[in-house]
């Protein structure tokens, strides 16, 4: 599932990457299959972005 088709990434505020973290209601298999990266992202305005990185089972 790739939530930019382009870069298969997207950034978004805290608030909304934890409902869409609940969202997804990864199986134990699933998150085997599922690369979920997370990194701080330290914002001009103070905002810290968190970036999500998914990338589906070939």
């Amino acid at each position: 599932v790739f939530l930019n088709q382009s870069e298969g990434q997207t950034e978004l505020p805290l608030k909304e990457e934890k409902v869409l973290l609940g969202y997804y209601a990864f199986t134990k298999a699933q998150s085997e299959a599922i690369v979920l990266c997370t990194r701080n992202k330290p914002m001009a305005n103070g905002n810290i972005l968190k970036t999500a990185i998914l990338r589906p089972t070939v």
